[in-house]
């Protein structure tokens, strides 16, 4: 039996946006038929050579059945990439390419290219349209939806960015079975972030998973991708701009991105240093006295441990992780600015956070 699209309508006002974000196996093909109904002069593809190996051929040949006009731009794979030189170099393979403000792009790929990719668009001749095609998990549960895109800069993570929505988000779980496992296990984190925010039903279907992703059947991975990706739609739309609720994605990330930049962005993946992050906030909500379930260490620690996902951070500099934290962007009023649980599906927004409570929990974590 053919199962149902899971298609997740994504509303931004005031100006207004309105896209889909689609969740079925095999789409990744079919890109080309749904993108034609905007008749782009030029699709700019950009990938990397891994991901382009991969699916770019599925890719292309229906954006060409489709009638339209293709080039690609392939740039390093790395989060290390994702800089101003190479964000220029699109630029100019573009140019070169005669795209122009009717031309739309395609960023195929992971956070980083999705990122990228949709800076690109949103800056190019002031702006042309694009859409997602993400083939990691967690580029589809998370990067993919709700237009954060940029690029980092030498003092931090995505200091140079925008909010530029994509005209539409294909998601194709199938692409999947290439992935690493090492990569699923990053993805999983942003799908437990999404649980811990606002789903104690995704949460407990995450813990009844098989522990090997090629285990996980094709309806329960659309499920919880799907689900994931709802609890991510239905808080940028209350809050397009990260001024309140939106911030409550960040969970995590305040001590993830000091953890990533600390260790140069080769030691931890996103994922990685999401994980210990929400490690961090159960510790400080514990402090501040806000947990209100006590169970809920051991339940994420445990789900943490079935991914293969850390819950600390050794040998890094706890004193080099806070001053990374210094320059976050989520910093309000020189104080640390924390998403923090209450209990599985509820999370608060903190900002009156002890700098020195911050920094114990941060060197528990940097422990051997």
């Amino acid at each position: 039996m053919c199962r149902a699209i899971r298609e997740i309508a994504v509303e931004i006002k005031p100006e207004p946006v309105r896209y889909s974000v689609i969740v079925k196996s095999g789409l990744a093909g079919r890109v080309g038929k749904y993108i034609s109904k905007y008749n782009p002069s030029l699709v700019v593809v950009i990938s990397n050579p891994t991901v382009m190996g991969f699916h770019g051929k599925l890719l292309l040949d229906g954006i060409q059945d489709a009638g339209l006009k293709s080039c690609t731009v392939i740039v390093p794979d790395g989060e290390k990439y994702k800089n101003p030189e190479q964000l220029n170099y699109i630029y100019g393979e573009m140019i070169r390419a005669g795209a122009d403000r009717r031309s739309m792009v395609i960023p195929l790929g992971g956070g980083v290219i999705g990122d990228m990719g949709g800076f690109a668009a949103a800056t190019y001749m002031r702006g042309v349209g694009y859409v997602h095609v993400p083939t990691t998990l967690l580029a589809m549960v998370d990067s993919s939806i709700g237009g954060k895109v940029g690029i980092d800069l030498l003092y931090g993570k995505n200091l140079a960015g925008a909010f530029y929505q994509p005209w539409m988000v294909f998601t194709d779980p199938s692409v999947l079975a290439t992935l690493p496992d090492a990569e699923f296990s990053n993805g999983m984190a942003e799908v437990i972030k999404s649980a811990v925010i606002g789903s104690p039903t995704l949460f407990e279907m995450i813990e009844k998973l098989p522990i090997k992703p090629g285990n996980i059947s094709k309806n329960d991975l659309e499920e919880i991708i799907f689900l994931a990706g709802k609890i991510k739609a239905d808080i940028i739309q209350a809050d397009v701009y990260e001024k309140n609720e939106r911030m409550k994605l960040n969970l995590g990330h305040t001590t993830g991105h000091a953890i990533e930049k600390t260790a140069n962005f080769t030691g931890f993946s996103h994922g990685q240093a999401v994980a210990v992050g929400m490690v961090a906030a159960v510790m400080i909500a514990e402090e501040m006295g806000i947990l209100e379930d006590k169970s809920f260490y051991v339940r994420l620690e445990k789900i943490l441990n079935k991914f293969n996902l850390p819950v600390k951070c050794p040998n890094l500099s706890p004193d080099k992780v806070h001053e990374a934290m210094n320059v976050d962007k989520k910093r309000m009023g020189g104080m640390h600015r924390f998403v923090l649980p209450v209990r599985v599906g509820c999370v608060r927004i903190v900002e009156n956070v002890n700098d020195a409570m911050v920094l114990g929990v941060i060197r528990e974590l940097c422990k051997d």
